[in-house]
């Protein structure tokens, strides 16, 4: 699922997960989702903020 909710998931079970294997897998699916993620079209001016506010 794209975004920066999944990215920020990812990155805490990468932190949190008990097994250093499974860390390493979830660090590299979260570098991975946050490649994918930047490869969408550039937002406009007006969607920046609307992000940072948390607002659909």
């Amino acid at each position: 699922m794209p975004g920066e909710e999944t990215y920020q998931a990812l990155k805490q079970l990468a932190k949190e997960h008990p097994e250093e294997k499974y860390r390493l897998w979830m660090a590299e699916r979260a570098r991975q989702r946050a490649i994918s993620d930047a490869e969408e079209p550039l937002w406009n001016a007006d969607q920046v903020p609307r992000f940072y506010k948390g607002s659909p």
